[in-house]
């Protein structure tokens, strides 16, 4: 063992370590010193409860609710627009421009 790169570490399996001194003296566990557990982390928080109970997704409510949300955030309401409009509407709320021709329509959509 060459001495004169400094201190070294040996893992010696099960959590186990060798230390070394660069004279090549064995550094060993102060005899006093206790083994100390690791602090349980806790959240500063109340870890919240699980409200879905394994149903399936329901894609059309999904799509509903995420459509309302985008609408409310342009200024629109979703009760307050045709349906004829609709489509255009929710387009024009994510600065798509109309539908080219050839295009998903609405019933394709």
């Amino acid at each position: 063992m060459d001495t004169d790169i400094g201190y070294t570490v040996v893992a010696l399996g099960d959590g186990r370590f060798r230390f070394t001194a660069p004279d090549g003296r064995e550094i060993v566990e102060h005899p006093d010193r206790q083994p100390v557990a690791p602090p349980t982390p806790t959240a500063p928080w109340k870890a919240p409860a699980p409200t879905w109970g394994g149903e399936h997704l329901d894609l059309a409510h999904l799509i509903d609710g995420m459509a309302a949300n985008l609408l409310n955030g342009s200024g629109a309401r979703l009760p307050d627009i045709p349906v004829a409009e609709l489509h255009q509407t929710l387009r024009d709320a994510v600065g798509r421009p109309v539908a080219a021709p050839g295009e998903a329509s609405d019933a394709a959509a």
